[in-house]
């Protein structure tokens, strides 16, 4: 994996799910055990490499969505609460080399 972000396991099945980004596509991948997800021969998204397991969707073939927020600056997580609220995680930061700037991290 090329920078995997997160990762989300479904309640119902104990399935993994990774978030990894950057490159050419955003891409969410089934975790599983001993598998390659072609980084770094193959760039994020879908290929026809049988060495490698390819992405269960890639940010740029998502043809329907709903927004249900906005207005935040560069979040980097979000999750629900058991009672419904939403979290959001905001990094206005890199984390590491010179532009790394403290105190620009906030949990809305």
């Amino acid at each position: 994996m090329r920078n995997p972000f997160t990762f989300a396991f479904q309640p119902s099945t104990g399935e993994l799910f990774i978030n990894d980004v950057g490159g050419v596509y955003e891409e969410f991948d089934r975790g599983q055990r001993g598998a390659n997800y072609g980084w770094p021969v193959v760039e994020h998204g879908p290929n026809d490499d049988r060495r490698f397991v390819g992405p269960i969707r890639a940010a740029d073939s998502v043809k329907e969505y709903a927004e249900f927020a906005s207005g935040f600056r560069r979040p980097v997580d979000i999750r629900f609460a058991n009672d419904g609220s939403l979290y959001v995680l905001l990094r206005n930061a890199w984390v590491v080399d010179s532009k790394f700037q403290n105190g620009t991290s906030r949990l809305l």
